[in-house]
């Protein structure tokens, strides 16, 4: 934590965005949202395991200065507007942090906003499909079970189940997007690793041009969640279609949380 207190404070002392200092993550990663979501997020995660409501207090503070309480489109790895109010909601309990979850998923759950494919996978972008849609299911996991139960909790569940299995096979063409789970599943994921030749002695060269040898992955990449199906359910098979084929943690991350999500209910009886 001594750490974490450090990390903080020279954030703190110097502030800007990471694409600044690292001018070629601009090209692919470049900083749309700021940093102000990052400062906040920081700080409720060191008070959730510090207790020091310093940091509490700082994240409700710039909450207000930096205007956090607006609705985000998506939950992603630029955006953390919508986890800093599902987390506020969690630790306060206050009705205002409620209501932004509350208005955030009401957003993602009507599909006047945020358009569906055809088996209604909720599309937030033509880039990583399924990795939206499942960040946006875990945040209506997380907001499905704050004490006292939101009004909307049960649509919130079924929201989140209806992203999940659609990502496992009762989606557009009944295909799973999960490499070596369920029917159909992607053999070509954009992953440098699992691109590489088999192992041989000696070892063979891995390098860019693996991602152009044809068939599937040398190497099969369990349990990777892929891009996903455009907004017409169209899903490309081709390692080099990236879009629909990449394989990203921030993707996974979601994904698997809200597997992990589904399974609690299930265990407590609680649904889904």
């Amino acid at each position: 934590m001594h750490s974490s207190d450090a990390v903080v404070t020279l954030l703190q002392s110097s502030i800007g965005t990471y694409d600044t200092s690292i001018p070629s993550a601009n090209r692919v990663y470049p900083s749309l949202s700021g940093f102000h979501d990052e400062l906040v997020w920081a700080a409720l995660w060191i008070f959730k395991a510090t207790g020091n409501v310093t940091y509490l207090e700082d994240a409700k503070q710039k909450r207000v200065e930096f205007i956090l309480f607006k609705r985000p489109f998506d939950f992603s790895w630029d955006n953390k507007l919508a986890g800093i109010q599902v987390l506020m909601a969690n630790i306060t309990g206050n009705d205002t942090y409620r209501g932004d979850v509350e208005n955030f998923l009401n957003h993602c759950i009507t599909g006047s906003s945020v358009p569906r494919t055809p088996a209604g996978l909720a599309y937030f972008s033509n880039f990583g499909t399924n990795g939206y849609a499942a960040n946006a299911a875990f945040i209506a996991l997380v907001a499905s079970k704050l004490n006292p139960l939101l009004s909307n909790h049960q649509r919130y569940q079924d929201f989140a189940v209806a992203q999940i299995h659609a990502m496992l096979g009762s989606g557009d063409g009944g295909r799973s997007y999960v490499v070596g789970f369920g029917n159909d599943p992607p053999t070509q994921p954009y992953h440098a690793a699992s691109s590489c030749p088999q192992w041989t002695s000696p070892p063979p060269i891995c390098d860019q041009s693996a991602f152009n040898l044809a068939g599937p992955n040398p190497h099969k990449l369990y349990g990777a969640l892929v891009g996903g199906p455009d907004q017409n359910g169209k899903y490309n098979i081709g390692r080099k279609e990236f879009a629909n084929n990449e394989v990203s943690i921030y993707y996974n991350a979601g994904f698997q949380s809200a597997v992990a999500g589904l399974k609690y209910f299930v265990k407590r009886s609680r649904n889904p």
